[in-house]
């Protein structure tokens, strides 16, 4: 951008022609930011939000640039990433600012940085103390113009420059991973289960669950990290996204297999899943290979009848009411234990070849 535009752009965000200094203290900004629109935005932003004259902001940068500018190797710079040093430089300078005045402000920040830059909903944020409180927040972060509203004011976006120079900062200082984690932690609380009415909040949540999932900074065996994971696989599922799908149950399916092991429900649950999807990519070999190996887990686990332990059942009762309930519930119990008996290839049985001894069945006097 040439100096003249520079200058324009700056008059136009500051509005306030008080606090702008000479001409020359202008142009001393515009060539230490080398012209660069976002780099002069958030400049300008810092000098109306803390009304401060252009020197001022100045001798503020030169300082911080020492400061920021060993996060950038050598190579950094030599391949285009001047960019991103400058804009770095004005947001640390916003950043360090904007933690003094508003906390939860710095805490959506420091969330916005983890997930896809674009198109943040407001709902899936950290929740605040008060509405008031998460409107003052994003507010204080529009005004330093680190994000930009969407028109429905609920939704937002991090210039990219921003959303990476952050990321370093955020990995020198060490903090990056624990980010990282809490921004899986508030994604897990918030990102439904894949039933159909929940359809149009998880394809909102889906970029920003993606950009979190592929990071390896989050260790793979987090349980936050799979449960996360087995949601966005099913929703991905529901979709009908099976290539997308088939990487992230497959993952979960190792993470519980080493973790929970293989007689888990939830690791035999995510071998039928990934069956599936299998299946719906036309990989029917897999697909039964998978069933083949989830129908003998069960087998080993259902035929009870070659058990060499002590197997004893206990209803509470007293009272035909009581009584006519355990029968109930005995008869769904059989019902499943049949129903996955049958799946594995096993003949049914009889609650008297299942149970050495059945208390609380009487229906009283």
């Amino acid at each position: 951008m040439s100096e003249d535009a520079s200058s324009q752009l700056f008059q136009k965000c500051l509005v306030n022609t008080h606090t702008a200094n000479s001409l020359p203290v202008q142009k001393g900004l515009f060539t230490r930011l080398r012209c660069l629109p976002l780099a002069i935005t958030q400049a300008t932003a810092y000098i109306k939000e803390n009304a401060i004259s252009v020197g001022e902001y100045l001798l503020l940068f030169n300082k911080k640039v020492d400061e920021f500018g060993y996060i950038l190797s050598e190579s950094h710079k030599e391949h285009g990433h001047s960019e991103m040093y400058l804009v770095g430089v004005t947001w640390l300078l916003s950043l360090e600012q904007i933690r003094r005045r508003d906390s939860l402000a710095a805490e959506y920040l420091s969330f916005m940085v983890c997930v896809e830059p674009n198109d943040i909903p407001q709902s899936l944020l950290p929740l605040g103390p008060s509405q008031k409180e998460q409107m003052d927040a994003m507010a204080v972060l529009s005004a330093y113009s680190l994000i930009s509203t969407h028109a429905d004011g609920k939704t937002f976006d991090i210039h990219r420059l921003v959303h990476l120079a952050a990321r370093e900062w955020f990995e020198t200082e060490g903090v990056l991973v624990g980010l990282m984690e809490n921004a899986m932690t508030r994604m897990e609380e918030a990102f439904p289960n894949s039933n159909h009415e929940n359809r149009s909040l998880w394809r909102t949540y889906l970029p920003h669950a993606r950009y979190l999932l592929k990071s390896d900074i989050v260790k793979n065996h987090h349980s936050t990290r799979t449960n996360f994971m087995w949601r966005y696989g099913m929703c991905l599922c529901a979709d009908e996204r099976w290539n997308e799908a088939e990487s992230s149950i497959r993952r979960v399916l190792e993470t519980r297999q080493k973790v929970l092991g293989e007689y888990h429900r939830d690791t035999l649950a995510a071998m039928d899943a990934l069956a599936s999807i299998y299946r719906n990519q036309g990989q029917l070999v897999e697909a039964e290979k998978l069933d083949a190996q989830a129908m003998k887990i069960r087998g080993a686990q259902l035929d009870l009848l070659n058990g060499a332990g002590f197997c004893m059942l206990s209803l509470n009762s007293g009272g035909v009411v009581r009584g006519l309930s355990s029968l109930y519930i005995l008869k769904h119990i059989m019902n499943w234990l049949n129903h996955d008996r049958k799946k594995a290839k096993l003949h049914a049985v009889k609650p008297c070849e299942v149970f050495d001894l059945i208390g609380g069945t009487g229906t009283g006097g």
